[in-house]
């Protein structure tokens, strides 16, 4: 959860630099997006059935890496901006598929 906290702090700021063309849209979604995940996280270690939050956690990560994606290449963000999101996307991906894969090995 620190990971997508920590994701979170760094990509708000990054958003509020969008151009105002991609602010309001883009730059509004890869915010909703990034809450969103962090939202599911904090759900999911104060639940029980963790699984389906996890899950959702996941699909918004992988949208997320679509909106990141379309940022660079609208130039909202530079590349080395990209490259250090997409490695903290990365990070956090693989902590919450490993959760997500304990939770599966729990319920069965």
């Amino acid at each position: 959860m620190q990971k997508a906290y920590d994701f979170m702090l760094w990509m708000l700021p990054h958003t509020a630099k969008y151009a105002r063309n991609y602010k309001y849209t883009l730059g509004s979604e890869v915010q909703r997006y990034t809450l969103l995940v962090l939202e599911r996280l904090v759900e999911a270690s104060y639940t029980r059935s963790k699984i389906d939050l996890l899950q959702e956690a996941n699909t918004k990560l992988e949208v997320l890496r679509y909106l990141l994606r379309s940022s660079c290449d609208l130039q909202c963000i530079s590349i080395r901006q990209y490259e250090c999101a997409i490695k903290m996307l990365y990070n956090l991906g693989v902590e919450v598929g490993g959760w997500l894969k304990e939770q599966r090995g729990k319920a069965n």
